[in-house]
């Protein structure tokens, strides 16, 4: 899985048997051009635009090499999500981890299940700043990305060799679905979207076959928008006091 990158006074040959190969030997290129090369807008004409020969031979070490955002708690809008993308490219990263539901905030459109995103996506208040035990009263959202919002950031981070992998929170951190489907918890609710941080107690209810039916339904469309070979299933710090 190496890709190389071989330039005298006269050629530049990227060799790799894959685009992501090919695509990390051209970030090596820009790497050795002069930091102006990521300008946006045009810079000084007197700039020599010149790199040194080279002959490199690189693979990455690691094949998963990403990094993970929490969009539930601290929403960013496509344009910032575009930016990170961008600046991963850079660095061949070649993973993007969205964490999109959790108990604070439900971020992705499902047309099937529209209370998801009108009712899951907004909460009353979040942390204030620098002291997360008490509320700043600041209503947060409705935010959320729209199926077609997803769509062109997917197939915007494929064409810098980066996949995007959803997370989509249970059995616990549900609050944010369990506000707007209250019937698969455990007692009922009602709830809202949580607004501190730290797990909850009420979560999904393992007894009821029409809530795992239901998740499978959701995970069906998660599955059918995101290309990536994985999804996340959360999974971690659920309180089991509702099962017993």
């Amino acid at each position: 899985d190496e890709y190389h990158l071989i330039m005298d006074s006269n050629l530049v040959k990227i060799l790799g048997k894959n685009r992501e190969l090919i695509f990390n030997g051209f970030q090596s290129l820009l790497q050795l051009m002069p930091p102006q090369i990521y300008s946006i807008e045009k810079v000084d004409e007197t700039i020599e635009w010149i790199a040194p020969t080279v002959s490199i031979h690189d693979k990455p070490r690691f094949n998963w090499r990403g990094i993970m955002i929490d969009i539930s708690r601290r929403f960013l809008d496509v344009t910032s999500v575009k930016k990170i993308v961008d600046a991963m490219s850079y660095f061949k990263f070649n993973v993007l981890h969205l964490h999109l539901t959790d108990d604070q905030g439900w971020r992705i459109e499902l047309p099937k299940y529209p209370n998801l995103t009108t009712i899951g996506a907004y909460r009353e208040s979040s942390p204030k700043k620098w002291d997360r035990r008490h509320t700043d009263g600041v209503p947060y959202g409705p935010f959320f990305y729209s199926m077609d919002e997803m769509k062109d950031l997917i197939e915007y981070a494929k064409n810098r060799s980066i996949t995007i992998v959803p997370e989509i929170e249970l059995p616990g951190h549900t609050l944010s679905l369990l506000s707007c489907y209250p019937q698969y918890s455990c007692t009922g609710g009602p709830f809202k979207p949580k607004c501190l941080w730290g797990p909850d107690e009420e979560i999904l209810c393992a007894g009821n076959d029409e809530a795992l039916a239901f998740l499978e339904k959701i995970l069906d469309d998660v599955i059918e928008l995101f290309d990536s070979a994985f999804i996340h299933c959360g999974g971690d710090e659920v309180i089991k006091t509702r099962w017993q």
